[in-house]
């Protein structure tokens, strides 16, 4: 079940940063030339508006989309470091790994654009994984409890006393039912 889940898991993150990402430059548009999202180096999306931003910043990876310009790689992008900043950060926020700063990024030699750069630990990637363990992980508990107690696995019907290979109420094979001894 992992093997399947874990690719399904990667790109929905890939694809829910990419959102984000879009989502945090359109809501910002005043303020932010493009919207970068890190994961603890490992994983960054960039969206800009101009794609020729995006291009600067990265030689590949580059995904146009109609109004948008999307990078998405495995590496540390040049443009996060303190050197890169024309300026002081005019926002900044930083606790437990979470970073958050809105500040001016030399993209072009002489060149600047603003930018809202998020950065987070590799563990928030981990997350949904852990949540969809811990509901198969329950599901399994729960089964091996009702068969354990005599009951229906799928509806908790008390079959102790039922002598059919199927439960009265659901009408599921009870066939799975543990048996003593």
């Amino acid at each position: 079940m992992i093997n399947r889940t874990m690719p399904i898991l990667i790109w929905g993150v890939a694809l829910g940063l990419s959102a984000l990402a879009i989502v945090l430059a359109r809501r910002g548009e005043s303020v932010a030339d493009f919207v970068a999202i890190v994961t603890a180096g490992k994983l960054n999306v960039i969206a800009a508006r101009d794609a020729a931003i995006v291009i600067t910043l990265s030689d590949h990876h580059v995904s146009r989309l109609p109004r948008w310009g999307v990078h998405l790689d495995r590496t540390t992008p040049a443009n996060f470091d303190a050197d890169r900043r024309a300026a002081k950060a005019e926002s900044q926020f930083s606790f437990a790994g979470f970073r958050s700063c809105i500040a001016e990024r030399v993209v072009n030699s002489p060149a600047s654009a603003s930018v809202a750069e998020i950065q987070f630990p590799q563990w928030v990637l981990a997350l949904p994984l852990l949540l969809l363990i811990a509901r198969w992980y329950r599901r399994v508990c729960v089964r091996s409890a009702r068969m354990e107690a005599g009951r229906c696995i799928v509806c908790a019907y008390d079959l102790r006393g039922s002598e059919s290979p199927r439960c009265p109420e659901c009408g599921c094979d009870t066939t799975m039912k543990s048996n003593p001894g």
